[in-house]
């Protein structure tokens, strides 16, 4: 009876996990559609010059976010389905707490420091120091999402998670931009900053009341205890290795603009933009896999854990390979589309 009872449950999570990648990878797809329509949007609006100021700015959002976050995002949904599959509810109110508090701490300070700094990283012209003012009051709201998606991914929420991030903000931020283009606006990237913060806001605001409501349904009442000391040391860890891959994914751009002739971080931008395609069934794969590992490894199941870490990287393979063949093939064309100076 337990060894059947063992297989309906290694099953049912084969089907967990082969069904939330599968959504989450239409999800993807969607949101790169939108976001690949929405840099064309932007980038016909603005042209190469001005597109180059926008690009250092979401560069410089994504780090400053990553700083922000402390690596606390990736504790939350490490530490919360162990707790959850224990449970250790108390614990769980107080990781989400603890973690949410400080988040918004650290973001408000870097968001002053950027807003104190902001003419000087512009350099001498000075036309990105109103780009990167908004890019301050985006910041809190940026990790304030950043620890929802967390939170709902960790409560084994994956497909929700990404809803606001990856469906709403950029189906927003499009809507915005096409209907003001119908009545001929005229776009700055200061003004395309403010329709990106618009769209956060927004997002933000969907994702907080759903994180509300699934806390309620999970966790119910409680009182949360103080942090466990081993939070401080794990969040080290995974702070170090997340500011390392912020830094190699979107730190160019930033420098670009500092180092290169203008237009070439606009024109970097675009590239990076593009090569998200390849990440299509790593980050389906991983928005479900990543809570299913916690919750198996605090169960001590390490051989199922092995099992769907070896599917999963076959599943990534078989997608990402012929991607990239395909990427090879089309980059010039795709980039042609973006308009004069992204040939």
């Amino acid at each position: 009876m337990m060894a059947k009872s063992t297989a309906n449950g290694l099953t049912g999570r084969k089907a967990l996990l082969a069904r939330g990648s599968l959504w989450n990878f239409v999800l993807k797809l969607i949101s790169v559609v939108l976001l690949f329509y929405a840099e064309l949007l932007v980038a016909g609006a603005l042209g190469l010059a001005e597109y180059d100021l926008w690009a250092t700015a979401v560069s410089w959002l994504t780090i400053l976010a990553v700083l922000a976050a402390l690596g606390m995002n990736t504790l939350v949904v490490r530490q919360l389905p162990a707790f959850i599959s224990t449970g250790a509810r108390v614990r769980a109110r107080s990781v989400l707490r603890w973690t949410s508090r400080r988040m918004v701490l650290a973001a408000l300070v870097l968001g002053a420091l950027l807003l104190l700094g902001r003419h000087r990283l512009s350099g001498q012209g000075g036309e990105l120091a109103p780009v990167l003012l908004v890019i301050a009051l985006m910041l809190p709201f940026q990790v304030l999402l950043l620890h929802s998606e967390a939170a709902l991914r960790g409560f084994s929420r994956p497909l929700l998670s990404q809803v606001p991030q990856l469906l709403l903000r950029p189906l927003l931020f499009v809507v915005l931009l096409g209907a003001a283009l119908q009545v001929g606006f005229r776009w700055t990237a200061e003004r395309v900053a403010v329709a990106a913060l618009i769209s956060l806001l927004f997002s933000w605001l969907f994702a907080w009341a759903r994180l509300r409501s699934v806390v309620g349904q999970e966790l119910g009442q409680g009182v949360p205890q103080s942090p466990d000391p081993a939070w401080r040391k794990l969040v080290a860890q995974l702070f170090g290795l997340q500011l390392a891959g912020v830094l190699v994914a979107q730190a160019d751009p930033a420098m670009l603009y500092a180092l290169a002739p203008s237009g070439q971080a606009g024109i970097y931008a675009v590239a990076g933009r593009l090569a998200m395609f390849l990440s299509f069934a790593q980050v389906a794969v991983n928005v479900v896999l990543a809570p299913l590992m916690s919750s198996l490894h605090a169960t001590g199941a390490r051989a199922e854990l092995q099992q769907h870490l070896r599917r999963a990287a076959r599943g990534i393979a078989l997608f990402t390979l012929p991607a990239l063949v395909v990427m090879w093939w089309t980059g010039p064309w795709l980039l042609s589309l973006f308009g004069p100076g992204f040939e």
